[in-house]
């Protein structure tokens, strides 16, 4: 066997494998958390909307649809690659669930830890 068809066929099971485990988890793990589910409120922010008025939002629900989903962290990730720009500032705030001043990787882990419900 060439060098190269070796190559191909180590590539096809590494893919394989990564959808395999991939299935696994999202067939095991929840995929959302509802802000009712969080009664510390340790997650939530306070901020202005368009509109001037206050608002409630939750760290890490960058779709701003009320619950902390892998939506989230796939828009984090999309971010990243810069295939999307957030909106506003508090846009920003809300992806950097780590509160470290950058958002990266670590945020999406975070948005990913949050719906499982392990510590940021």
């Amino acid at each position: 066997m060439t060098t190269k068809k070796k190559f191909k066929i180590k590539k096809i099971i590494s893919i394989l494998a990564t959808l395999a485990i991939l299935l696994t988890f999202v067939s095991v793990v929840p995929t959302t958390v509802n802000a009712s589910e969080n009664p510390s409120n340790s997650y939530e922010i306070e901020s202005q909307n368009g509109n001037g008025e206050q608002e409630s939002r939750l760290i890490g629900d960058v779709n701003r649809d009320g619950v902390i989903s892998v939506i989230d962290a796939t828009l984090v990730q999309k971010y990243l690659v810069r295939l999307i720009t957030f909106d506003s500032y508090d846009d920003i705030i809300i992806a950097d669930v780590n509160d470290d001043g950058y958002i990266s990787t670590r945020d999406v882990t975070g948005i990913q830890k949050m719906i499982v419900g392990l510590p940021i």
